[in-house]
């Protein structure tokens, strides 16, 4: 999954939206969280509501022990509400 994952995020946002929905399923925390936290970034050039919204489910479930805790502290002042 790796390959098409970069092959998403150099594409933009649509596209790794796209690849969230045909294989997030199969991505596990806290891999998924990353690559959702990109989505989160990419999108909030064109649609910071649905930014603000992703980065919000991934908050919700990562707890402090987390590897990707240090990154949502670091990104909630702008995608936290």
């Amino acid at each position: 999954f790796e390959e098409s994952l970069a092959a998403a995020q150099a594409q933009g946002a649509p596209a790794l939206k796209a690849w969230l929905q045909k294989y997030g399923q199969y991505a596990r925390d806290p891999r998924l969280a990353e690559i959702q936290l990109d989505y989160v970034v990419l999108v909030s050039r064109t649609n910071p509501a649905e930014a603000k919204q992703f980065f919000q489910a991934v908050k919700n479930r990562t707890p402090k022990t987390s590897p990707v805790y240090e990154r949502v502290k670091r990104l909630e002042p702008t995608y936290g509400q």
